[in-house]
């Protein structure tokens, strides 16, 4: 626990470092977010502000806009982890030394970038709340805040898992990163980033109860707004445990696979 904790501290203190960045950083992602979400569903929504579209209102469609960006970015934590530079470069060498796996350590780096992500996240709904003012449908409760925290700690981790295996194609290839983008594609189109899956056609909501990008925006979002019921958000973490088991395997097959090319001096 002691190694987890001296990992944390560093890494933060890494982000922190930076702190002009941080705050434009969290400024910019604000207003743009709130800009865009405004202007967007006021086009949308035309001069009728009391219709429903998706089951939300205007102010909740906003809200929902407002958020699911910022959600995205908190699960992708690092966004790159890397992987793949320290295979090419031979970086893989200094983590043998290490009191921690490799993967203990990215992990643990993935989840402090998560947290400073979800300060911003939570730092942007306050100013959300104080300047424009929360949705007459917006219910606040503490468990919510709970079930949000515990949601994007496991998204998190299936994120860390996915971009694990995109990047360790780097023992076989040399260019791996139009892999990431295009995990990230499908994420942000599957997993309710860009719209709500409530708006997406009948005949897929089936499919989203299978896949499991539905947990990674749209159900801690939802969960966070008060917009959605606990069995229905707890079916969606099962989901993502089981996603996050059977992608692990692979993961760790493909990482054992890959060692036996690894040479100790790069690719």
């Amino acid at each position: 626990m002691k190694l987890f904790k001296a990992v944390f501290q560093m890494e933060m203190r890494n982000i922190l470092a930076y702190r002009f960045s941080f705050w434009v950083n969290f400024f910019g992602t604000t207003f743009g977010q709130l800009g865009l979400s405004y202007f967007l569903w006021s086009s949308i929504f035309g001069g009728n502000k009391n219709a429903i579209i998706g089951g939300m209102s205007f102010q909740m469609m906003i809200l929902y806009s407002f958020l699911a960006p910022m959600t995205l970015k908190t699960i992708q934590g690092l966004q790159l982890l890397n992987i793949n530079q320290d295979i090419f470069d031979g970086g893989l060498n200094k983590y043998i030394i290490y009191p921690l796996s490799y993967f203990q350590f990215k992990w643990i780096q993935q989840i402090t970038h998560t947290l400073s992500h979800l300060f911003q996240l939570f730092s942007g709904l306050a100013f959300f709340a104080i300047f424009i003012g929360m949705p007459t449908e917006y219910k606040f409760h503490s468990l919510n805040i709970f079930c949000f925290v515990i949601n994007l700690v496991i998204a998190s981790t299936l994120f860390f898992a996915m971009e694990a295996i995109m990047e360790m194609t780097a023992f076989w290839a040399d260019n791996v990163w139009s892999l990431s983008v295009l995990l990230r594609f499908i994420i942000m189109l599957l997993s309710g980033a860009w719209l709500s899956l409530s708006l997406f056609p009948e005949w897929s909501q089936g499919l989203f109860y299978y896949l499991p990008f539905k947990g990674m925006v749209y159900s801690p979002v939802k969960i966070l707004m008060g917009n959605m019921d606990y069995g229905e958000w707890a079916q969606s973490q099962i989901m993502m445990l089981v996603w996050l088991c059977l992608i692990s395997l692979v993961t760790r097959k493909v990482w054992l696979a890959g060692n036996l090319r690894y040479t100790g001096v790069g690719i």
